[in-house]
């Protein structure tokens, strides 16, 4: 449609005479067709601009893992699995996973106390001094858990710890397989043979669904990232938006709005060109603009109720116009 109505005063040399023909009737090509396309691909101009803003302002810079989307309960909610480990000295790599029977994504979780404690030099002694102490928060809460998870409990304190104590030299390395393998990137957890009469230290679910949303945001943003225009980028960073899909999508839903109007098909632009350039350079606020595209949108969709464009082409119309093309190259 824009190379059918360009401007005669824009057009460089002579316009061949079958072109002619077709430029003489560049009207009937004019329906209400045209609408879909033509705001389909301003949507779509939206959309790359929002897009853009996503991704400058929430960059996808660090790839995440699995362990970044585990959850276990706490208290009425929820706390990431990470920071559950964390907070008690533990490691995932000491974990065995075993699903859960009719609960989706949802595990018990083991721990390996026999290798992690012997990978990790920890010692009975050295447990229960910093306990004592008050030395370490972690080897604290660590401690604390034990006691809780096992009921090692006693009357008084010192039999308490001689229940510790004799819990601590029944554990062996078990070989649990952990949550998920640190040297490889997978979106699913590791499961383990675990041991019979063995206590879950708690139970976890795994968003699946997000980790996989999340590997496909990290690769289109690294592929936009590797692939933006530099100097394009620099430009719209500041202001969050792509100025220049943002213009192309303001010009196209004005295109649009005039020829539902019956305006004609206006591929120069003129009472909106500065308002244009003013887009392009960034001097119109982001959310502004899109209140300005949502109005425009509203106006268009009530100017196609009132159009007195036709619904379609005329096929026999174009067939007859093609006859006769073919025609004049015959002769």
């Amino acid at each position: 449609l824009e190379s059918l109505f360009v401007p005669k005063d824009k057009i460089i040399g002579d316009v061949h005479p079958f072109m002619q023909v077709i430029l003489d009737n560049r009207d009937e090509f004019i329906t209400k067709e045209c609408f879909k396309p033509l705001f389909g691909y301003a949507r779509e101009q939206i959309r790359k601009a929002r897009g853009l803003n996503k991704k400058i302002v929430n960059p996808v810079t660090k790839r995440l893992t699995p362990l970044d989307f585990i959850y276990t309960f706490y208290k009425q909610g929820s706390t990431k699995f990470v920071n559950w480990l964390e907070y008690r000295g533990l490691k995932q790599k000491y974990c065995g996973l075993v699903n859960i029977s009719n609960m989706h994504d949802t595990y018990g979780v083991y721990y390996d106390w026999g290798s992690f404690f012997v990978n990790e030099n920890i010692t009975y002694d050295h447990l229960h001094r910093f306990y004592i102490a008050k030395a370490s928060d972690t080897i604290t809460h660590l401690v604390d858990f034990i006691l809780d998870t096992y009921n090692l409990y006693g009357n008084t304190d010192d039999e308490t710890f001689d229940n510790f104590k004799e819990w601590f030299n029944c554990q062996q390395p078990i070989g649990y397989r952990g949550i998920v393998n640190e040297d490889k990137d997978s979106n699913e957890l590791r499961l383990s043979s675990i041991v019979k009469g063995d206590v879950a230290i708690c139970n976890i679910t795994y968003n699946q669904t997000g980790y996989t949303k999340h590997c496909i945001d990290y690769k289109n943003y690294k592929d936009w990232e590797k692939n933006r225009n530099p100097i394009r980028y620099e430009s719209n960073l500041n202001k969050n938006y792509d100025s220049k899909n943002m213009m192309h999508c303001t010009r196209l839903i004005h295109m649009g709005l005039e020829l539902a109007r019956g305006e004609g098909f206006n591929v120069e632009r003129t009472w909106d060109r500065q308002f244009l350039l003013d887009i392009r350079n960034h001097k119109i606020e982001y959310d502004d603009l899109l209140n300005y595209i949502e109005e425009k949108n509203n106006e268009f969709n009530e100017a196609i109720k009132t159009s007195m464009i036709k619904d379609s082409i005329d096929n026999m119309f174009v067939d007859n116009l093609l006859i006769e093309i073919r025609k004049k190259q015959i002769i």
